[in-house]
């Protein structure tokens, strides 16, 4: 069990962080602060850490996959399929050895989480739910943030990291009769208590086909309802899309099997005097016809929302996407409360349904470029660049290399990549690795300097095609549907030149077939420069 509120009491003391939050976020922030020897405190509202995914999800199995089985031993590059590990120094702490499983069970996940405190001693203040966060300013100017839990007892740090997730399940506003759906947070997991029945499911993402998944093979009937199709993991290349784990209620669709599958737009619910429920809805197709369906249950898997509720005074940040995140800058600082940081999956405000910053395999690399900014920007360290050659051979050498082997930039395609600042003395480049794309455009440090920005990217797959059967041009790498490496070079902010390496079969490009046009590609970015 994490360390408990009574045994760790709040202090007087000013700490470096204080963060919010002990899920698989709060614990990878605290190991790096741990590693740096700050002065912080993460606060855990449940009585250990990883509590979240002791409920959720609610039929314990996980959709993020766990490859045990790689054909590689470098641990760098197991990474690239290993959704679920944090990153530490302990080769042994890695979630591969504590589950055999691709999908695994949501408790082996817990138990992982918990170990991983306990193997760094991590500073864990459990028990203890942050209920009111302010911020004021010192004499100095400096920020002084106050946070108080529910008892009343209050710690203050100068830097605030809310690595909360979405806590709160969301209810559809403004829909008549919506107090007679069940929540996905409370509905019963027994697929046997909907045997018979007719259910209807409101949402269409992940939690809603893994309800629907268990179910349906007991129920008379299973409809699903949102307004937007269903996006298909396998052709968005998103993991947040639905997963081919959930195909058979598809299957079931398609085949006439009595479940469907509908576009529409939830207008009301009556509970009719034989205990059923009147379910009215439109089609968004159909010229918007409305339509009436009886059942015996209604399911909301609407999704989570972050709560906001606990920013006080001078500490209430702004949101974007209706309030589903709060508003961030590229280095996922509140854009309106200074010294305000969010880590873990309300770090997708600045790649939402674009990279995987909201999932651990995603944030674990933003979370680590996190830690070495806070060394940088309060502590007074200097960034790790290194030095090399500035031209074609050892610049296209080295990102062959990032590229096949680094997981950062495989697991958060087009969102994190590596920087070539390429003005530096005596012919030489300087490069820094797992840097997100939108900071190096932002960086003051960067402006007006030549910068060469490498990422591994899919492709953009045309509307309505399919995704198992593209063209493409082998030697144009811009007609590359799968992940491949992108080169693109700016200066002050202007892109000059793109070049796309075209996608591998087995993800390597160390290969001369590749190496040389890539070479020439970086020849014709240096004369630009000239």
């Amino acid at each position: 069990m994490g360390e408990s509120a009574t045994h760790s009491q709040p202090t007087e003391e000013i700490l470096d962080y204080v963060v919010v939050g002990g899920g698989p976020a709060g614990l990878q922030l605290a190991y790096f602060l741990h590693r740096q020897g700050r002065s912080y405190r993460l606060l855990e509202a449940g009585e250990d850490v990883g509590t979240f995914f002791t409920r959720y999800p609610r039929h314990r199995r996980l959709i993020s996959n766990n490859k045990v089985h790689t054909g590689f031993d470098d641990p760098e590059m197991r990474l690239r399929w290993d959704w679920n590990s944090l990153l530490s120094d302990d080769p042994e702490l890695v979630f591969p050895r504590y589950s055999p499983d691709y999908f695994p069970k949501a408790d082996d996940l817990v138990r992982y989480l918990r170990d991983f405190r306990v193997r760094h001693g991590l500073a864990v203040t459990s028990g203890t739910r942050v209920e009111r966060i302010t911020r004021g300013v010192d004499a100095s100017g400096q920020s002084l943030f106050s946070l108080e839990d529910g008892h009343g007892r209050r710690w203050r740090a100068r830097r605030v990291v809310v690595a909360t997730g979405f806590s709160k399940p969301f209810t559809p506003p403004d829909v008549p009769g919506i107090e007679h759906a069940e929540q996905y947070a409370d509905v019963s997991s027994d697929p046997a208590d909907f045997t018979g029945r007719r259910v209807l499911i409101v949402g269409k993402g992940n939690s809603g086909f893994e309800t629907a998944e268990n179910i349906f093979q007991h129920t008379a009937s299973t409809h699903m309802l949102s307004p937007s199709p269903v996006r298909l993991a396998w052709t968005t290349h998103h993991v947040s899309d639905v997963r081919a784990v959930y195909v058979n209620t598809l299957d079931s669709y398609q085949l006439k099997m009595q479940n469907t599958i509908l576009d529409g737009s939830l207008e009301s619910i009556e509970k009719l005097s034989d205990g059923r429920l009147r379910v009215d809805f439109r089609y968004n197709h159909a010229h918007g016809q409305q339509w009436s369906l009886d059942v015996d249950r209604v399911v909301l898997c609407t999704g989570f929302r972050p709560d906001f509720s606990v920013f006080g005074q001078g500490a209430v940040p702004e949101t974007v996407y209706g309030g589903r995140f709060p508003a961030l800058t590229s280095s996922w600082e509140s854009v309106n409360v200074p010294d305000l940081f969010f880590a873990g999956t309300l770090m997708q405000g600045r790649d939402f349904k674009r990279s995987f910053s909201g999932f651990i395999h995603g944030f674990r690399y933003n979370i680590r470029f996190l830690a070495g900014l806070f060394a940088e920007r309060y502590h007074g360290e200097a960034a790790a660049w290194q030095e090399l050659e500035r031209t074609p051979e050892a610049l296209v050498e080295r990102i062959a290399c990032r590229a096949t082997t680094a997981s950062s930039a495989f697991q958060m395609p087009g969102f994190l990549g590596d920087v070539y600042v390429l003005d530096g003395p005596g012919g030489t480049a300087a490069t820094r690795t797992e840097v997100p794309v939108e900071f190096a455009l932002d960086s003051p440090e960067l402006a007006g300097r030549p910068v060469l920005l490498t990422t591994l990217e899919y492709g953009k797959l045309p509307p309505g095609a399919d995704p198992f059967h593209v063209e493409r041009d082998p030697a144009d790498g811009s007609t590359s549907q799968f992940i491949h490496p992108v080169l693109r070079l700016y200066r002050d902010g202007e892109l000059l030149d793109t070049h796309h390496i075209p996608e591998d079969l087995e993800n390597e490009w160390d290969k001369e077939t590749y190496l040389k046009p890539a070479r020439e590609a970086v020849g014709r970015m240096l004369d630009l420069l000239r």
